[in-house]
């Protein structure tokens, strides 16, 4: 035996084998586990930024709700008591010495022309630490045509403004919360009488925002309905900007035009000029169109992970060096005994039946593969003595088979000459795809004026089909002198199969009933192929089935009678699916098309000429291919009733059937 190279070795591509399987294995847990450890921190950040930027919107809506509560009770104070400029200006500065921080400033104003004929809007905020009280009825300053003022009269109802500089007024930038009130006119209805307001300088939200931490980079802005910033953490409003300062700010000013559109929660990430990716979160502060935007950088975030990474690399490459030395000695280990056996198993191929194999126990695989081999050696001296008999006995089956075949052939009509039913012509074929088949076909006369003819296909093919087959004939001979319908035929054989039916085969058939006088076609199907009818002039057309389910699976199956009515000479052609699905070397199918196309045109053949024909055409197509299923034809051709034969003259039409 020629030496065997090492790298063509067993030992060297088990080696090979088990270290590239094991490594890509290990590669994709690891690839696994870096795709879940990431999607499991990204979630804990999620969550706790998401948690965060919620308590940070809840309170700044408790600010703006302590602001509105505040000023609606104003508001109530103006409608019913009828108060005095005093006594406004006094409940105005009760208000605004409540929390100097939050409240910046706060008005009654009225409509124009309303208060005594004049314009009038009390007004009062800190200057510092200093109440400046005021009137803003000024030319400089038109409040009527300020949005604080014109936005609650229009929508009738309390409204937050988006932030704005109030030149002429506070002199600050500011957002304001307006309500209008209402008085009582002379007809009692209530009408509006002005509004009401609270400013808040934006720097009182500035303590909440600034003491927010996200990471060491992280940080959260207050945003308006508008897309427009409002109040953003101390770290991004230094005066001396550094270079990378500036960026973030240009950076600041992107994610403000990113999410002008966007919804709030998890925001879609956002990549920076300098290539960083960044986690936006924003949440909604309830009652106001303002929300909270947290911004974190992904890179900080996963920093751990990298850092894990880096540790998983080192430890796979020393594990997989390590991994390749133990299936190297593991590999050797094993695959020696093999090697031994490799020669031992080619003296056996020259034919050296006697040599001794080497045991090697019973306990592992390779133990039993020496005493397989020795029992192979052992059995082949017993093969060799038994083959002339084995021989002998596959003669024997083969004539039974022939004997079978011709015992198949005798349940099949060979005769088609019908005694006194001289106007029909028939003809049918068989050819089995092994020794015997399934497929069946009979006919025979039901009385002096009715022909039953059948096709069928049995599932499966040789003996078993063949017995089943030979069932079905057998009952549907014994309905010969019965005056049964078709589906009456078929709903009795297929109770009687059903009952003897412990392997579940089943069979498709078509059968009909023609009456020889008339030329009406009744009929009825058991999951069979749609016959196709063959007029006189040679065209083709398909006939129409009614619903029916196989014989053998249903204890009382249920059918239905439909009829046609045959022309003198026409044919009807009744096939299995071993005739559609004949397939030529590139699997293809015959089909029904192409055998519809065969058949058309054929008007004056016989019907074994036209039998044969479809035959031809197919062995044709497959072009030697052995045959997958069983093929059955059967062709009846009417010619008319008796009395027209004799006399030559041929209906032209269904009229006078119908």
């Amino acid at each position: 035996m020629n030496k065997i190279k090492f790298y063509h070795s067993l030992t060297f591509r088990l080696c090979v084998y088990v270290f590239v399987c094991v490594s890509l294995v290990v590669c994709g847990i690891l690839f696994y586990w870096d795709c879940r450890i990431r999607v499991i921190i990204e979630n804990s950040v999620s969550n706790v930024i998401e948690r965060l930027n919620i308590e940070t919107a809840q309170r700044i809506r408790e600010l703006l709700f302590s602001v509105e509560g505040l000023t609606e009770s104003l508001k109530r104070d103006v409608e019913e008591n009828n108060l005095t400029q005093d006594q406004i200006r006094k409940r105005m500065r009760n208000m605004l010495s409540i929390n100097p921080n939050l409240f910046y400033a706060s008005s009654v104003t009225y409509l124009p022309g309303s208060y005594y004929g004049t314009n009038m809007s009390l007004y009062s905020y800190w200057n510092g630490t200093n109440l400046v009280e005021t009137n803003l009825n000024s030319v400089q300053y038109d409040y009527s045509q300020k949005k604080w003022f014109t936005e609650p009269l229009k929508r009738n109802k309390p409204v937050w403004t988006e932030p704005y500089y109030d030149l002429g007024g506070g002199g600050v930038v500011m957002t304001t919360y307006s309500t209008p009130f209402y008085t009582t006119d002379s007809e009692g209805n209530q009408v509006q009488a002005g509004v009401v307001t609270a400013d808040l300088g934006l720097a009182a939200f500035n303590e909440i925002i600034n003491h927010i931490r996200v990471y060491v980079s992280g940080y959260a802005i207050l945003i308006s309905g508008n897309g427009e910033l409002l109040v953003k953490n101390k770290k991004e409003s230094v005066e001396n900007q550094s270079e990378e300062e500036k960026k973030r700010q240009k950076n600041l000013d992107k994610f403000l035009e990113t999410i002008k559109n966007s919804g709030f929660g998890r925001l879609k990430n956002y990549v920076t000029s300098e290539g960083d990716t960044i986690w936006m979160y924003r949440a909604r502060i309830e009652h106001s169109k303002w929300s909270v935007l947290f911004i974190v950088r992904e890179e900080e975030v996963l920093e751990e992970l990298s850092e894990l990474r880096i540790i998983a690399a080192q430890s796979l490459l020393l594990g997989l060096a390590l991994l390749l030395l133990v299936v190297l000695w593991v590999s050797t280990k094993f695959t020696s005994p093999i090697i031994s056996l490799t020669a031992e198993t080619g003296e056996i191929a020259k034919g050296n039946l006697d040599i001794e194999i080497k045991k090697y126990g019973n306990k592992n695989e390779v133990g039993l593969l020496s005493h397989s081999i020795d029992n192979m050696r052992i059995s082949l001296k017993d093969y060799i003595a038994s083959l002339g008999e084995t021989m002998a006995e596959k003669e024997r089956i083969t004539s039974e088979l022939q004997i079978a075949k011709g015992i198949q052939n005798n349940f099949l009509v060979s005769d088609f000459n019908i005694s006194r039913f001289d106007n029909i012509k028939i003809y049918a074929l068989v050819e089995p795809a092994k020794e015997v088949g399934g497929d069946l076909y009979t006919f025979f006369k039901m009385d002096s004026k009715r022909l039953f003819f059948a096709v069928g296909d049995v599932s499966g093919k040789g003996v078993p089909a063949a017995l089943f087959m030979a069932v079905t004939l057998t009952l549907m001979k014994g309905m010969q002198h019965q005056d049964m319908s078709p589906a009456r035929i078929l709903k009795r054989v297929g109770h009687e199969l059903f009952l003897q039916n412990e392997n579940t085969m089943f069979v498709t058939v078509f059968c009909g009933i023609l009456d020889i006088e008339t030329g009406l076609l009744v009929y009825s199907n058991a999951g069979h192929l749609p016959p196709i009818i063959l007029d006189k002039q040679g065209e083709a057309r398909w006939l129409k089935l009614p619903k029916g389910v196989v014989l053998g699976v249903i204890n009382y199956p249920v059918y239905e009678d439909k009829q046609v009515q045959l022309l003198p000479g026409e044919s009807i052609f009744v096939y299995t699916d071993g005739v559609n699905e004949a397939m030529n070397k590139n699997q293809e199918l015959f089909g029904e098309e192409r055998l519809l196309e065969t058949m058309k045109g054929c008007s004056g053949l016989s019907p074994q000429e036209l039998t044969q024909r479809v035959s031809s055409a197919i062995r044709e197509y497959t072009l030697g291919e052995s045959q997958s299923d069983d093929i059955t034809m059967l062709t009846l051709e009417y010619e008319g009733p008796l009395y027209m034969k004799e006399s030559g003259s041929l209906i032209k039409d269904r009229t006078h059937y119908e």
